[in-house]
């Protein structure tokens, strides 16, 4: 059984990945008249809450400033060049209870990659249109995370199979009548490039139980 991510997980990274935006912005000061300005106050808050334990999982609906500058890309082009679009991917992925995965859980990534790829060669699914190309791209991909460095997420460019829509969408299936191959596929696909491990979601703990007095 997979192991949720507990809130204490999800602070300590949030606040490791805002510490790391805050450093690459150290040349801007806080202001809401520049997104740069308005990404350190979203973060200093988001430290701030975390601190004194106010700040609720998931926190989504409150990290405005960080999702739309992720979205609209409106940061200098030096903090993009250090970086700082895998750290928003992060806190985003983060403020829905996601755990981000860091290079201490590549071995598990290729655990699920090697998982698949058995299930597709055992099925002899060779001969099926894209998976030919899903297997390079898979074998690429495991080999790629033979290191300690941050490469998680990957960007889509460049693969064969998960740059060709014909082939990958996230909503549709590639494997007609096998919803368990689907599944397992868009599990890998979550984690190499969006970067967060879904199986290990958070789930707000249960309520202790009333006991009934004798």
């Amino acid at each position: 059984m997979v192991k949720p991510v507990t809130k204490r997980e999800i602070y300590d990274l949030t606040v490791k990945y805002c510490d790391r935006i805050l450093e690459i912005l150290k040349d801007w000061e806080g202001s809401n008249d520049h997104p740069p300005g308005r990404i350190i106050y979203q973060c200093e808050w988001l430290k701030q809450e975390i601190e004194y334990n106010r700040l609720p999982v998931p926190f989504f609906d409150r990290i405005n400033n960080i999702r739309h500058t992720y979205t609209d890309g409106d940061m200098p082009d030096e903090a993009y060049e250090k970086g700082i679009e895998r750290y928003l991917q992060f806190i985003i992925s983060l403020s829905k209870g996601y755990p981000v995965i860091e290079p201490r859980d590549y071995p598990e990534v290729q655990g699920d990659i090697d998982r698949l790829l058995q299930r597709l060669r055992d099925g002899g699914w060779e001969s099926k249109e894209g998976v030919p190309e899903l297997l390079e791209d898979l074998a690429a991909i495991r080999e790629r995370l033979e290191t300690t460095e941050e490469v998680i997420p990957l960007p889509f460019a460049g693969h064969k199979f998960f740059d060709n829509p014909d082939w990958f969408g996230w909503y549709d299936p590639f494997f007609e009548g096998h919803p368990e191959l689907d599944e397992m596929l868009y599990e890998v696909a979550t984690e190499i490039f969006t970067g967060r491990f879904e199986k290990r979601h958070y789930t707000d703990p249960a309520p202790p139980q009333a006991t009934l007095e004798a």
